[in-house]
């Protein structure tokens, strides 16, 4: 007699079972896909997406720090740095200076704590202070979502700044003396920079569905924005635009699904390119960094498009910036699990310097993050998230160290985030100050 186990009914029962779960599994795919439901927000993307990337580290720091959880709301008040996520120090302002390997000057920074940029000597002894409340100038719906602090000041020769607000709202115009000048809203956040003319460029954002990226979900958009010295308007270009039109478009299969899809997070104009820069590179275009992507990129404004992009070497980057000798420096946050400064060479991608975090230097910002290459070779380097600023020489040395006397917090129990510390000579600021 034939087994049961082989009769017609059981190899049926067999088959069927397995091809049953395959169709359920095809079907539930297809729904999650377009309800962006579990296990993907809808699409592939989505596992890059700021929901996913910024709850759990790829790479965990060989110390204490742990990534900071952002928002994922996509309002444009909400977004915004934490005012400070570390432990506030005993001993703060400058804890370190060694004037015969320092570069001389003064320093500009700008922090967490409040509407404020300080200009100090090498010594820390504040030289000037500049401050505003600019909502008292604003609408009541305004005011309520203004982030009450200066994220970055580009500091004028006659003693004068531009201010990005906090959040993702405000651009403004003081003069020396503190006294508001002009202000517009447009989005912006992050960094500016002012040109010869007086013109600026700076970073705007806008919060709307895009249907091509997300037909459900809104996203945030960037846009560099080119305004006159007087704050108007002169040209919005999408940095989205730019990559479709470009031959980097592939580079958008490594953007979030929705929210914050970009992160634009610094921009430089280029001038004359060095010889040994990209071909690709002209005086006028805009180099752009993509947090969000780990893409730097160079957009011609006339082309809209992006001529030049590079990845692969830093994750969750800040603030490139073009050298005198050709080579660029990044801040990267985390690529190794610890923060690290590179400098290397645009057209064939070697690291020529490089500054690293280690266990025993405990080197790691997560947000934020800048530099700046000083004239005797020197590198000034904000780290962030710790309050510190620190000035080293090419071997490593440790030439100036200033750490944030600005606490937040109930109890003031944090370090302020400092957003930057800039270095000057002293003869950019003799003219007018005192």
């Amino acid at each position: 007699m034939a087994s049961s186990t082989s009769s017609p009914v059981r190899r049926l029962l067999h088959l069927s079972i397995p091809l049953l779960g395959l169709i359920v599994g095809v079907l539930y795919g297809g729904w999650s896909y377009h309800l962006h439901k579990f296990p993907f927000d809808g699409s592939i993307p989505g596992l890059a997406s700021g929901a996913i990337r910024n709850t759990k580290a790829r790479f965990k720091p060989p110390n204490v720090h742990k990534r900071t959880q952002q928002t994922e709301s996509t309002e444009l008040q909400d977004l915004g740095y934490a005012e400070g996520t570390e432990a506030a120090a005993d001993k703060t302002g400058v804890v370190n200076y060694v004037p015969e390997i320092a570069s001389d000057g003064v320093n500009l920074y700008v922090s967490a704590h409040g509407e404020e940029a300080v200009l100090m000597d090498m010594e820390g002894e504040v030289l000037h202070r500049w401050t505003y409340d600019l909502s008292a100038d604003l609408d009541p719906a305004d005011a309520k979502v203004l982030k009450t602090r200066f994220r970055k000041a580009h500091l004028y020769p006659d003693g004068g700044l531009a201010v990005v607000y906090g959040g993702h709202a405000w651009l403004a115009r003081l003069d020396k003396d503190s006294k508001l000048l002009w202000k517009v809203k447009g989005g912006f956040h992050h960094d500016l920079e002012i040109q010869p003319d007086g013109t600026i460029f700076a970073i705007g954002s806008a919060s709307h569905v895009v249907e091509r990226i997300n037909q459900k979900k809104p996203v945030i958009e960037d846009f560099i924005v080119q305004l006159s010295g007087d704050g108007e308007e002169l040209q919005r270009l999408p940095v989205l635009e730019a990559i479709e039109n470009s031959i980097y478009a592939p580079l958008l299969q490594q953007m979030p699904a929705y929210g914050d899809i970009f992160h634009t997070n610094a921009i430089e104009v280029l001038k004359t390119p060095h010889a040994n820069a990209p071909e690709t590179w002209e005086a006028g275009q805009v180099l752009i960094s993509i947090r969000e992507m780990d893409v730097l990129a160079v957009i011609d404004m006339e082309q809209r498009k992006v001529v030049w992009a590079m990845t692969g070497m830093w994750d969750g980057q800040h603030q490139p910036a073009i050298l005198d000798n050709g080579n660029m420096l990044v801040f990267d946050n985390f690529g190794t699990g610890m923060s690290n400064v590179y400098e290397f060479q645009p057209g064939s991608q070697n690291i020529v310097w490089a500054y690293q975090g280690t266990a025993a230097n405990d080197f790691y910002s997560e947000t934020c993050g800048s530099l700046q290459r000083l004239p005797n070779g020197n590198t000034l380097i904000t780290e962030s998230d710790s309050g510190r600023a620190f000035e080293i020489t090419a071997d490593g040395a440790e030439a100036w160290r200033f750490v944030n006397p600005h606490t937040v917090g109930d109890d003031g129990e944090m370090v302020a985030t400092l957003f930057e510390v800039l270095r000057f000579p002293k003869e950019y600021v003799a003219s007018w100050l005192k």
